[in-house]
């Protein structure tokens, strides 16, 4: 049933300049910019305008190519609000624990910490706090993120030139968590966001990630191998192979089924490492093993790899699951967006900066 304000809303909508309106922006390592915007409807939280933008730099310090490609995304849909992303690389995650004490106090109890976590001077950096767990009686556990000052004031002057104004930023793993975790989930994940050429993995407790980390496997081992396999198939054809057949599961191709198995142990191995560190982490301490893992969430084009979630299922001890993005915007089965599946895994970061809590 529609209220009031959701019918005046419909016949006389806010002015786009009158309403506080944001953008999402993630630049990734591979040099694209992932742009989204949002808009709350009947059917939930959904896309209503989306880009890809690829840029070239020289180098880190080169920007010109970066803020030429936000210029133009700034100029088509002008934006001018943007919540981004800070890249996993250039933050420190980490969880402690901090004396229960008024809010207007949580703040510095959780400075604090930072220099005996980081390494780095408090004076220098910008952070951030989630509390994640409050069961004992004197302590909250508090999941932190820390970026250096310069990191932040860089992006804000890259985003300013552009014509941007960024009214946030997440460290990179806390918005894909936002958009693969259930909202309001009390439950222990590890969100595995394979990309190209790198997998981030995060702890995740209480909605809020204590630790994430890098490892060197991406998704481009599996497009190499059908390259030395395909090598007459043009990119688009090998594309549609890798999620087509099932070279996990099936053993005719044998040379192909070997390269994808390998590939997938070595996955596997990274995941139970942590997997490994959950369990003898302080969160388990004491005997507490009801904070059990509930499940790994993958993100990522391999998701689509035939086999592989199933063969993840079979090796580790713990459920794994393909992510589904749109989870806390809307029902899938009530709304399609224009952006398909494969794709929307491109966009999870974006999607979690703007339905995430600052």
């Amino acid at each position: 049933m529609r209220t009031l304000y959701s019918r005046i809303a419909r016949w006389f909508p806010i002015p786009r300049v009158m309403e506080m309106y944001y953008a999402a922006v993630h630049i990734s390592a591979n040099n694209v910019v992932s742009y989204l915007e949002m808009k709350q409807t009947e059917a939930g939280l959904v896309p209503v305008a989306f880009e890809r933008v690829s840029f070239k730099r020289q180098s880190d310090d080169d920007q010109e190519g970066l803020v030429q490609a936000l210029s133009t995304l700034q100029k088509k849909y002008k934006t001018t609000f943007i919540k981004a992303t800070i890249p996993e690389s250039k933050s420190y995650l980490f969880e402690t624990e901090v004396p229960k004490v008024a809010e207007k106090d949580l703040r510095e109890a959780v400075a604090f910490t930072i220099e005996e976590k980081a390494p780095v001077s408090l004076a220098e950096v910008v952070f951030g706090y989630r509390i994640t767990d409050t069961s004992a009686p004197e302590v909250n556990v508090v999941s932190v993120g820390v970026v250096p000052e310069k990191v932040v004031l860089d992006y804000i002057d890259v985003y300013n030139r552009a014509g941007m104004r960024p009214v946030s930023m997440k460290v990179e793993a806390q918005a894909v968590a936002n958009a693969v975790v259930p909202a309001h989930s009390t439950c222990n994940h590890i969100v595995v966001s394979i990309k190209d050429n790198k997998t981030v993995i995060a702890i995740v407790q209480n909605g809020g990630v204590f630790l994430s980390s890098t490892v060197d496997f991406g998704g481009m081992t599996f497009d190499a191998i059908l390259e030395k396999h395909f090598p007459t198939q043009t990119p688009q054809e090998r594309a549609y192979i890798k999620v087509s057949q099932n070279f996990i599961s099936d053993a005719s191709a044998a040379d192909v089924h070997a390269a994808f198995i390998e590939q997938a142990s070595l996955l596997r191995n990274y995941l139970n490492k942590y997997y490994i560190y959950w369990l003898t982490h302080k969160a388990t301490r004491e005997g507490e093993h009801e904070h059990k893992l509930d499940s790994f969430i993958v993100v990522g084009d391999e998701v689509c790899i035939p086999g592989l979630i199933e063969y993840l299922n079979a090796q580790l001890k713990a459920k794994v699951e393909a992510a589904n993005v749109w989870r806390n915007c809307f029902d899938i089965e009530k709304h399609i967006p224009e952006i398909s599946y494969e794709q929307s895994f491109e966009y999870a970061e974006v999607i979690g900066l703007l339905i995430g809590k600052d």
